[in-house]
C-alpha cells in the first residue's frame, strides 16, 4: 500500500521481497480506479 502525490490510497503486489519495498518511492501503473483507492501494479526496474 502507498499514497499518491495527492495522498490517495494505491493498492499493489509487492511480490515475494515485498518488504525491501518498505519505505521507498517506486513508480506504480495504475490498473483500476475504486472509489476510494487505487489499484496498480509496481514497475521494478
Amino acid at each position: 500500500m502507498g499514497r499518491t502525490e495527492c495522498n490517495r490510497i494505491v493498492n499493489f503486489e509487492g511480490g515475494p521481497q515485498g518488504t525491501r519495498l518498505h519505505g521507498q518511492m517506486l513508480s506504480v501503473r495504475i490498473t483500476q480506479a475504486l472509489p476510494h483507492s487505487l489499484r496498480g501494479e509496481a514497475v521494478l526496474k
